[in-house]
């Protein structure tokens, strides 16, 4: 047969006329937002008469508070403000912290000489929950309303996925889906997760009620843990309710005719930031095992309930204080759904209750010249009380013995004693001067009275104090009880004292003065108990009942994977160790805890912080720990370094440390009896928030800052390494906290970045180091992603710790996965592995852990095969090593040949010559553990001698990647001598269309069809009823066949529509096998959706449409697609991904670009190559003609088709 060239001279002489460059200019112009995030640093400087929003309108409020910022000041207007990013809204200036955080100085001072440090130290609550705000606001500083609900509903919809938790003996079960009434949890230990403790520290406690039925029962509520309850006393706890383990419960009431009714109020109102955590008031009828929501509560008038006080005489009668004024209710024994409000004082109240005797008397209390109040007429209306200093916080108490004497704590002159004897409406100052509030009134104020003698009081601040009034003096004497340095870990034996910061006073239901003197007290380090409250000492007679009170609010963890030991830095209860027991944690360091760090190799290393990056070291196994941060001259400034500063270990190597403030600091000599310290990054502006190294190359740093900027450097071992800003990529990203940085372990150029705010997009990843960004957050809920984890086992096996517990990733980041228990609901602040173990650090419930099962791996069945070059195919097996989840592992064919002729003989296979290029993605069924891969073989005619290409899997999903997952294919010769052309033949001609353009082997039924037609074509070329049946014909009917239409040219349709361009050889092949094959009708479906979804996460794609509305999507797509914007396309509500494809698959679409798509696979199908200059010429003749025969012939019957089998 005679061999012609692909284009004959006269169309070449056509082609040189209208020959062209097809150029594809993709515009980077990316132009950078002003970064004017939410900065900490800068909030540090602002006015002092800062406000914030207090109501629920259209403008987001962020919280609900009156107080401002930083102090109490004496005015007392209410102003609506949005935070300003650069005014002062989460942090006060370092003049104003607490009085008691003057006593670390000197102990600083002896730690930095390296002086083990095992005393107590301050904590700082109002710079704690500043920080805490921080993280949670958007670019523009606000909060939506229901923010933290609205999470909450979202993941508790989400489904449980087994896959994504690949636990031995993991039940599949769902998340619950019932409405906000929960049954109650009896423990915390689910199936997988393992509650770690600890069950000795506690956590801050604003509430305790104890049932008048039976003392034995006790309830508490935490501001970060929810409601616990005690049938024993408080020999042991349990936690009821696992919403409320995201909610601050300040208040508790407990209805004293019905001990099973109790309210709880959410709101931490008594500062400013924790108010967003509220969601109104919840009843429980039956002690405490399911509550409900008050739905007339569910709104932004309830964001903080400060107390809750139920009528003695009515238990239908409650009100409540909030931040937005006094609530009266007079049908609380209707259902909850029903029970209504009405507003009786808009002025912002934080303690209320109702006289002992008498339901028509009560007293109320405020702060920021509120002052004190009274009621005659049962709350139904309020007036001012005399007396009293209105400047501050004020908490009041009655006298259960006489009613008529009331007792108010100020917070003025560090703490000042009132007292009333006409029932609160009138006040005298008995005390002044003692500073029993410590400077910090406006946070930790609380005042009880001896319920059977009216003269004898305990007022709490920092430390608590016991009075006795003198009524002959007209004062009270006040005496010390507690000595917060004394507290456990630091007190020991008999010899310990309550944690500091009292919130609560509470006496036994037995209370009688004589025989029982028992009371209650909870501070920031749980619940205390004085059993006789009248000789109670500051260092005697105090009992802690944190026995298994699990919550601790946790900012940051470690642990040594050989010790088993962990390290964790707290909110007000310092650095903890775990050694195994959950009710053993020890504390080697003080004070507020942060970021920690283990060493991996040595266990006697650990390292932790106290506040601004004071970070200390442990060289003992966590039993003390002393300061090595002199050198960082950032750290102790709350203006150069965050509240919780970041600092890490270098993965690669022990010795150095890394650490976070204005700068980036590095030690190289961190087991140094004194290391040194070098800035290796200088100052931007913001503060570093978040540092990662890169597994296997310490060269490779990246930094994330408050303001949402991100940075890294490939030549960190430098002195003064290169670094290069990564958030200005495409697209940008978000200008907001950023909160983790992760490295994927196997990947250096894989990297994810989270960032915090009650919104969307706010986990990214990157796999080219930051050129190109995509947007992984999916169906997570809109709130802030605190940690981050990537199991390097399988490292499509993502973890994302959040505002409303932990999920996971079984794919990449593609769908997110609940956890079914365990965390859940809880902030999960942060995240580690030890070995195979994943350690969930929670801001409320302590820690958890979750021994993952070894992954299922994948693996080919031998590491080479031959297969004979008249065999046809070779059957590759890929096995699984355990087969009750779906899987999928993608593989292809790939060889070193490149455009080499057919002719070259050296021991290469080609994909052109000798087999088929072979690409997809095997999905492993549940029950499957073996799959087959065929790879057909060309039968060439060259004696070329053996061959050889490569089988690879990749990209595994549900599984890793086992031994061997790469195979060499040797092709064995049948040729002795090269001999003719076997394209001639028709078995093989007819076998070369199924393959080239289906990209499959032959069905029987067709494959003989075929050859009956082309075996029975006369030799003109056309059957009797003068159709064309020769081989021009039949290769044309393959490119025209619906399955060829429906597959090939749906693929090919995607590019030129949402690219502007066509593809390339090796872009298509690999899409066209996503959609080839025998499929249903369903799996094809499947396939062609999920092959658009993926289209359009390529960086390309999102760089052109990533950024725009959908409806400038929409204009887009179809501008880029040059097709008549007047002709009618896809309308109606529709996914991008939905409109994208009924767009590709419109008349008008499919007709533009037949021509274009039959031209281009006439270079991929016969060629096996990108088409080359020639191919406008081609276009040209098929828009003109439509003389698609004379243009199959020319590619059919070329020299370069033939000599892919032959001479």
């Amino acid at each position: 047969m005679k061999k012609i060239s692909p284009v004959s001279p006269k169309r070449l002489a056509l082609a040189a006329t209208i020959l062209f460059t097809i150029a594809l200019a993709i515009l980077l112009t990316r132009t950078a937002t002003l970064r004017q995030a939410y900065r900490f640093e800068q909030q540090r400087s602002a006015p002092l008469d800062t406000k914030v929003s207090l109501t629920g309108s259209s403008d987001a409020p962020l919280i609900s508070s009156s107080k401002t910022l930083l102090r109490e000041p004496s005015s007392s207007p209410i102003v609506a403000h949005k935070i300003s990013r650069n005014e002062k809204s989460v942090s006060r200036s370092k003049a104003e912290r607490d009085d008691v955080a003057k006593t670390a100085s000197t102990e600083r001072e002896r730690d930095l000489e390296g002086t083990e440090e095992e005393e107590a130290r301050p904590d700082q609550p109002d710079e704690a929950e500043r920080w805490r705000l921080l993280q949670m606001v958007d670019e523009n500083g606000q909060i939506p309303e229901r923010a933290l609900l609205n999470a909450w509903e979202h993941a508790r919809q989400m489904p449980f996925e087994s896959s994504a938790w690949p636990v031995e003996n993991q039940q599949s079960k769902l998340r619950s889906n019932d409405s906000i009434s929960i049954e109650n949890v009896a423990g915390i230990q689910p199936s997988g997760w393992t509650w770690l403790g600890p069950g000795n520290i506690g956590g801050r406690i604003r509430s305790i009620v104890i049932s008048p039925a039976n003392p034995q029962t006790i309830w508490i509520g935490s501001v970060a843990g929810g409601i616990w309850k005690s049938t024993d006393g408080g020999a042991s706890w349990s936690p009821l309710n696992d919403f409320m383990a995201n909610l601050a419960v300040s208040s508790l009431a407990i209805d004293r005719t019905n001990p099973n009714v109790l309210y709880a109020g959410t709101g931490e109102g008594f500062n400013n930031s924790d108010a967003i955590r509220g969601a109104g008031i919840f009843k429980t009828t039956d002690g405490g095992a399911t509550w409900t929501q008050l739905a007339s509560t569910a709104n932004s008038n309830w964001f903080a309930v400060n107390r809750i006080a139920i009528n003695p005489n009515d238990s239908n009668i409650i009100l409540a204080a909030t931040s937005t004024g006094i609530w009266r209710s007079a049908n609380g024994g209707v259902p909850a759904n029903q029970i209504s409000w009405t507003q009786v004082s808009t002025t912002r109240m934080l303690d209320i209750d109702f006289n002992p005797a008498d339901g028509s008397k009560c007293i109320a209390s405020g702060t920021n010249g509120a002052g004190a109040f009274y009621s005659t007429n049962g709350g139904a209306t309020w007036t001012a009380a005399t007396g009293v200093n209105t400047s501050g916080r004020i908490e009041v108490a009655y006298s259960r013995s006489n009613p008529t004497v009331v007792y108010a704590s100020a917070n003025n002159n560090s703490g000042e004693v009132y007292r009333s004897s006409d029932g609160g409406q009138t006040y005298a100052l008995v005390s002044t001067g003692k500073n029993y509030l410590g400077g910090q009134g406006w946070y930790d104020n609380i005042i009880w009275v001896d319920p059977t003698d009216s003269n004898t009081i305990i007022v709490g601040g920092i430390d608590l104090w016991r009075g006795t009034y003198d009524s002959t003096a007209g004062s009270v004497t006040l005496t010390q009880i507690s000595r917060w340095q004394s507290a456990p870990p630091f007190g020991s034996g008999s010899s310990i004292s309550a944690h500091a910061d009292q919130h609560m006073i509470i006496e036994s239901p037995q209370y009688n003065g004589t025989t029982n003197k028992t009371v209650f007290f909870g501070d920031d380090g749980g619940i205390f108990r004085a059993s006789d409250v009248s000789s109670v000492a500051q260092t005697s007679g105090w009992t802690t009942l944190n026995n298994g009170f699990g919550a601790t609010q946790f900012y940051g963890g470690a642990g040594n994977p050989t010790s088993g030991r962990i390290v964790g830095g707290t909110q007000d209860n310092g650095t903890v160790r775990y050694s195994g027991g959950t009710n053993t944690w020890n504390t080697p360091f003080g004070g507020d805890g942060g970021w920690c760090a283990a060493d991996p190799i040595d266990p006697n290393y650990f390292y932790g912080e106290y506040v601004d990056l004071q970070i200390h070291r442990s060289t003992n196994g966590g039993l003390s720990s002393s300061y090595i941060y002199n050198g960082i001259t950032d750290a102790g400034s709350g203006s150069t370094a965050n509240f919780i500063a970041p600092f890490i270990i270098d993965p690669n190597n022990p010795n150095t440390l890394l650490a976070g403030g204005a700068h980036l600091w590095r030690s190289t000599n961190v087991k140094a009896a004194t290391p040194t310290w070098a800035s290796i990054k200088d100052t931007t502006g913001s503060n570093i928030s978040t540092i990662a190294v890169a597994k296997g190359n310490s060269d490779i740093i990246w930094v994330g800052y408050n303001n949402g900027d991100v940075y890294y450097t490939t030549n960190a071992s430098s002195d003064t390494p290169t670094w290069t800003r990564a958030d200005l990529g495409s697209p940008n990203l978000p200008n907001r906290f950023c909160e983790r940085i992760v490295i994927d372990p196997t990947n250096a150029a894989r990297v994810y970045v989270t960032f915090g705010g009650f919104t969307s997009g706010n986990v990214w990843r990157t796999n080219d180091s930051g050129v190109n960004w995509t947007d992984i957050t999916s169906n997570l809920p809109q709130a802030p992603v605190y940690a981050f984890a990537v199991w390097q086992q399988n490292p499509n096996f993502l973890y994302a710790g959040t505002e409303v517990g932990i999920f996971a990733s079984a794919d990449g980041g593609q769908t997110w996965s609940t956890s079914n228990d365990g965390p859940t609901n809880c902030s999960v602040d942060d995240l580690f592995w030890m070995n195979n173990t994943l350690v969930a650090v929670t801001h409320g419930r302590g820690m958890f852990s979750i021994a993952l099962a070894q992954p299922s791996t994948a693996q080919l069945s031998q590491s080479a095969y031959t297969v004979g070059e008249a065999n046809g195919n070779i059957a590759v097996a890929v096995t699984r090593t355990d087969s009750t989840t779906t899987a999928s592992v993608d593989y292809a064919t790939s060889d070193t040949a490149g455009l080499n002729p057919c002719t070259l003989f050296n021991g290469v296979a080609s994909s052109r010559c000798d087999y088929a290029t072979t690409v997809g993605t095997l999905q492993f069924a549940v029950g499957e553990s073996a799959k087959t891969i065929f790879i057909p073989i060309v039968n060439d005619s060259y004696a070329e001698g053996n061959e050889r290409f490569t089988l690879t899997l990749s990209n595994p999903t549900g599984l890793t990647l086992g031994t061997p997952s790469t195979a060499t294919i040797t092709i064995s010769d049948n040729d002795p001598a090269t001999s003719s052309n076997p394209i001639v033949g028709v078995p093989f001609f007819v076998r070369q269309q199924y393959i080239d353009f289906l990209g499959r082997e032959p069905d029987p039924v067709g494959f003989q069809g075929w050859q009956n037609i082309m075996n029975n074509c006369p030799q003109s070329g056309k059957d009797a009823q003068g159709n064309f049946c020769d081989r021009i014909e039949i290769s044309a009917d393959f490119f025209k066949s619906p399955e060829f239409q429906s597959r090939g040219s749906f693929v090919f349709r995607f590019y030129p529509v949402a690219l502007g361009r066509n593809p390339n050889y090796a872009e298509f092949m690999p899409d066209l096998a996503k959609a080839s094959g025998f499929l249903t009708d369903a799996q094809l479906e499947a396939n062609k959706v999920a092959f658009v979804q993926e289209f359009m996460t390529r960086p390309e794609f999102q760089t052109k449409y990533g950024s725009l509305t959908d409806a400038a999507f929409r204009s887009a797509v179809i501008q880029t697609s040059g097709i008549d914007p007047g002709i009618a396309f896809p309308q109606g509500t529709m996914t991008r991904a939905q409109f994208l494809r009924a767009f590709v698959e419109s008349t008008a679409v499919y007709n533009k670009f037949y021509n274009q798509s039959f031209v281009v696979m006439q270079y991929f199908g016969y060629l096996r190559r990108d088409p080359d200059a020639l191919y406008t010429s081609w276009i040209t003749t098929m828009n003109q003609t439509g003389d698609y025969r004379t243009m199959i012939n020319g590619f059919l019957n070329s020299s370069e088709y033939f000599l892919r089998f032959g001479p």
